[in-house]
């Protein structure tokens, strides 16, 4: 179970820096901002987070809920900015 904890975590390390590194890099250019990417990195934010809430109950862990909920609606925030903002980019190729 500590690997799957330990992989989890790995994971959300790595949607973090996709979705954060892309952001910040693409602050440098104001058009075609990688949004792909973004979305990517914050569904592999929501999803693995998701997952180490469970293993830490799974675990008899005694985790703080309200900061975990806090965390996991500002994790679907991010998730649905990026998937707007994929819609719009798309939007604006086309025309």
């Amino acid at each position: 179970m500590e690997i799957l904890r330990l992989v989890l975590l790995a994971a959300h390390f790595i949607g973090l820096a996709l979705l954060v590194g892309t952001f910040l890099s693409n602050l440098r250019r104001n058009d075609n901002w990688n949004m792909p990417v973004m979305v990517i990195g914050a569904a592999i934010q929501l999803l693995s987070g998701i997952g180490l809430y469970g293993m830490t109950m799974a675990l008899g862990g005694d985790p703080n809920h309200m900061k975990l909920g806090i965390k996991g609606i500002v994790a679907l925030l991010a998730l649905v900015g990026a998937v707007i903002g994929l819609i719009q980019q798309r939007k604006l190729a086309a025309a």
